[in-house]
């Protein structure tokens, strides 16, 4: 069954369909945190991506369900990073 939207509500979905497309096309490289071990470092959850290179993540063996998060700035998945650490017994404090 096809919906049908009044023109007013079906602008405001294109218009946020484009300001993501535009937001998306602006983010180049992110930053990742995957679940860590409580053998794991910060350098080991922790590291700045592009898309082909999360390609070659994925075809290397990284599953989605090992992805805490990305994040457009490191100062936000470092925090996210080290609670995740911290929740794994991999440090004692930050």
């Amino acid at each position: 069954m096809i919906q049908q939207y009044r023109p007013a509500v079906l602008y405001l979905m294109l218009w946020a369909g484009n300001l993501i497309s535009i937001f998306m096309a602006k983010i180049t490289k992110f930053w990742v945190v995957t679940k860590p071990t409580k053998q794991s470092t910060l350098i080991d959850i922790l590291f700045q991506r592009d898309m082909k290179g999360m390609q070659n993540q994925f075809l290397g063996g990284l599953k989605g369900s090992e992805i805490i998060g990305t994040f457009t700035t490191k100062t936000e998945a470092e925090k996210v990073a080290k609670m995740a650490l911290l929740k794994a017994g991999a440090i004692t404090k930050f």
